[in-house]
C-alpha cells in the first residue's frame, strides 16, 4: 500500500507557528476563518456572516454575568454555527485517519505488530496533591476583569489594535492579556512590598521625631552648641524720640524678647567718625559694652 499524499503532507514539518487564538489546536483566525470562507464561497457551506466576522464570544454565567475561569481570565467560545463545521470536519478528518490505519493493518499486519509491540508505555503520571478548586488569583479585580472584557468585545478574541489581518503576535488578545496581568502581578507585589516596608517601619519605631542627619544636633552637640550660645544679639543702636539719649536695642538668645538699653553718656568723648560707625555698624566702646551685659544679666536674674 503506498502511503496517499495528503497523510505524507500532515507529517511534514511547518515552519509556521500561529500565536492566536487556536480551535481544535488550529489557529482559527488563519486556517479556519479563510477556509469555511472558502467553502462558503464555492457553496459547500452556508456559515452566516456574522459567525465569520465574529467568531468569538464571551461564555455568560446562568445569572447573564460573564463567565470567568479559576484563573481569573473571560472564558470566550466560538460561535455555535462555526464550531458545529469543525467538529463536522474532525470527525470527517478522524475517520480518514482510521481508515488510513486500517489500511495499514490489513495489508501489512506483521510489520504493524511488530512496531506495536515494540512501542513502550508510557508511565502514569504521579498524583499530586487533592484535587479541588483553584483559589481566585489576587490580580483577579473586578476593575480588572472588566478591563479584559472590554479587551476582548473591542477586538473580538483577534488584534486589541484592531490591525487586520495584525502582523504582530503579542498585538493578539490572549497574548496580550497575558502580558498585561504580568504587568498587574509585578504591580501588585510592589505594593505589597512598599506596604509592608512602611509597616514594618511602624512597628519597630519608637515614636520619636526624626530629623534629616544633616543640620541636626546631637545631645553632646546641642550641648556644646547652647554652652558657647551669647546671652545676645545686638539688632542696632540709636537716639531715642523721648529723651534723645542712644539706647541700643538687643534680642535675648533662643527667644523673641528685645530689650532697649539706655546707653546714658558712653558716646561723649567719641569723635564724630566713631560716633557714626557706632550707630551704624554697632562698634561700641567699652562702656557701651558693659552697660549691655548690665542690662541683660539683670533681666535674666530677675
Amino acid at each position: 500500500m503506498e502511503t496517499p499524499q495528503y497523510i505524507k503532507s500532515l507529517l511534514m514539518p511547518n515552519g509556521k507557528k500561529p500565536a492566536g487564538r487556536r480551535v481544535w489546536s488550529i489557529d482559527l483566525e488563519t486556517v479556519w476563518l479563510p477556509f469555511f470562507t472558502a467553502t462558503n464561497t464555492m457553496g459547500e457551506t452556508n456559515i452566516p456572516s456574522e459567525a465569520l466576522g465574529a467568531p468569538l464570544r464571551l461564555a455568560y454565567n446562568p445569572d447573564g454575568s460573564v463567565k470567568f475561569s479559576k484563573t481569573g481570565r473571560p472564558v470566550t467560545k466560538v460561535a455555535k454555527e462555526l464550531s458545529d463545521n469543525i467538529r463536522l470536519v474532525r470527525e470527517n478528518f478522524t475517520a480518514s485517519l482510521q481508515a488510513y490505519a486500517n489500511g495499514v493493518i490489513a495489508e501489512n499486519p506483521e510489520g504493524y505488530k511488530a512496531d506495536q509491540t515494540g512501542a513502550h508505555r508510557a508511565p502514569l503520571p504521579v498524583p499530586r496533591g487533592k484535587g479541588g478548586d483553584m483559589p481566585k488569583p489576587k490580580w483577579a479585580t473586578p476593575d480588572r476583569q472588566a478591563h479584559l472584557i472590554k479587551l476582548f468585545l473591542r477586538s473580538q478574541g483577534f488584534c486589541v489594535f484592531g490591525h487586520k489581518p495584525c502582523p504582530y503576535p503579542e498585538h493578539h488578545y490572549e497574548l496580550f492579556i497575558e502580558s498585561l496581568i504580568k504587568d498587574w502581578v509585578a504591580e501588585d507585589r510592589a505594593r505589597r512590598q512598599a506596604e509592608w516596608e512602611a509597616e514594618r517601619k511602624a512597628l519597630h519605631s519608637l515614636g520619636e521625631r526624626r530629623h534629616p542627619l544633616r543640620g541636626q544636633f546631637s545631645a553632646i552637640a546641642k550641648d556644646a552648641f547652647y554652652a558657647d550660645q551669647p546671652e545676645y544679639y545686638l539688632e542696632g543702636i540709636g537716639i531715642s524720640g523721648l529723651t534723645f539719649r542712644p539706647f541700643a536695642k538687643v534680642r535675648m538668645a533662643s527667644s523673641f524678647m528685645r530689650l532697649h538699653i539706655d546707653l546714658g553718656d558712653s558716646l561723649k568723648g567719641m569723635s564724630k567718625n566713631a560716633k557714626r560707625k557706632a550707630l551704624r555698624h554697632g562698634k561700641l566702646t567699652e562702656t557701651a559694652q558693659k552697660l549691655i551685659r548690665q542690662a541683660v544679666r539683670h533681666y535674666l536674674d530677675h
